[in-house]
Parts: structure tokens; C-alpha cells; sequence
């Protein structure tokens, strides 16, 4: 799509949808990057290489978010696992 500001004509890009990628999925996809390289990974995800190189350069805080997320997974599934008791049965 092209716009008029001014006299010159300028090219708009249309709105690119973000995608956010969990702890897990960025954890395996700097793996598979150690393995085939940065740029390769880049076309095989279809994600940018300096997001990817942005990953692997914080790939230690990924790591204890991934910790961290996976320790929260299990308490809530540990919460929801217990029997519910009725505020009544007091």
C-alpha cells in the first residue's frame, strides 16, 4: 500500500502479526541453532536471525524462566488436583 505525504510517495507496511514464543520453544530452537547455525535455524522457524541471536545471547535467564514456569505449571496443577471442601463443611 502506498501513501502521498507530500510530493513523495512512501510505502506503509500492513500490520505484521507478533508472535511470542514460550521458554520451552525458545530453549529448543537455540538448541537446533547449536547444531545447523544461527541462519539456518532462522529459515527453518521462519523467525529473524537476531532474534535468534538475541535468544542465545540470554539463553541463561531462558533457562530460569523456564524453570520458573515449569515449577508454577506443577503447583497449579498440584492445587487443582486437591479436593475442593465447601466453605459450609466449616
Amino acid at each position: 500500500m502506498n501513501t502521498v505525504i507530500g510530493n513523495k510517495v512512501v510505502k506503509v507496511r500492513s500490520h505484521v502479526q507478533r508472535t511470542s514464543y514460550k521458554a520451552s520453544e525458545k530453549l529448543a530452537i537455540i538448541q537446533e541453532a547449536k547444531k545447523i547455525g544461527i541462519l539456518a535455524a532462522s529459515r527453518r522457524f521462519n523467525i529473524n536471525q537476531s532474534m535468534i541471536s538475541r535468544w542465545k545471547n540470554n539463553e541463561k535467564n531462558i533457562l530460569k524462566l523456564n524453570q520458573v514456569t515449569e515449577v508454577l505449571v506443577l503447583e497449579e496443577f498440584n492445587f487443582t488436583q486437591l479436593p475442593k471442601k465447601s466453605l459450609l463443611d466449616s
